[in-house]
């Protein structure tokens, strides 16, 4: 991401942070924990369709590390590691769970690190200084790089009533381009969440 933008990205979420603490509604998510489980359980439904164990997992753009903290509430045997470029929501995440959260540019990762690379509303407001599917398009590639067997990212869909200012809805047809460089077997799922769908990438 460019100087620019991640100027006003962590701007966005520092004022919200401020105004919200420790909340979904910090991480530009309506609906609380009931609709921000879904969006995890979904991540995790990745193994539905491969059977190779996921031992360990990077969250791209953790923010607190809540998902980090719902693999732990639901016995999950998964090593979690967050990463995101906001200090404060990282500190925040340190002090209220015990997990592995770091301040981490995603280009730092080393490839093949991690089993599954998950990345939740990441994309959903839109660059103003920079090409907003190019950065997605580079930013899928990053994640297939660092991960062993796959990758779950969720998008917000470009079937929809209503647009807010501001946001990105992504074609589906953007990420199964970038996708299909890499692999033919993926998985588009449209059914856990009104206008939200998510992609599985198995390496």
């Amino acid at each position: 991401m460019n100087a620019k933008d991640k100027t006003n990205t962590l701007a966005r979420y520092n004022e919200s942070h401020e105004k919200f603490g420790i909340s979904p509604k910090s991480l530009g998510w309506g609906g609380g924990k009931e609709r921000q489980w879904k969006r995890f359980r979904a991540a995790l439904d990745f193994s539905n369709f491969d059977n190779r164990p996921i031992r360990t997992l990077l969250d791209v753009g953790c923010g607190f590390g809540d998902l980090g903290a719902w693999l732990i509430e639901n016995n999950s045997t998964i090593e979690y590691s967050g990463i995101d470029i906001n200090p404060a929501l990282v500190d925040a995440g340190r002090k209220r769970y015990d997990l592995d959260l770091s301040l981490t540019d995603i280009n730092s990762v080393a490839e093949n690190s991690y089993d599954l690379v998950v990345a939740n509303g990441i994309f959903n407001y839109q660059l103003k200084h920079e090409n907003h599917k190019e950065y997605i398009c580079r930013m899928l590639n990053r994640f297939m790089e660092i991960a062993r067997i796959g990758i779950a990212v969720d998008f917000m869909s470009t079937y929809v009533d209503f647009v807010r200012p501001g946001t990105f809805h992504c074609p589906e047809a953007l990420v199964v381009d970038v996708i299909k460089t890499q692999t033919k077997r993926f998985v588009i799922r449209n059914d856990y969440m009104d206008y939200e769908y998510i992609v599985y990438a198995y390496l």
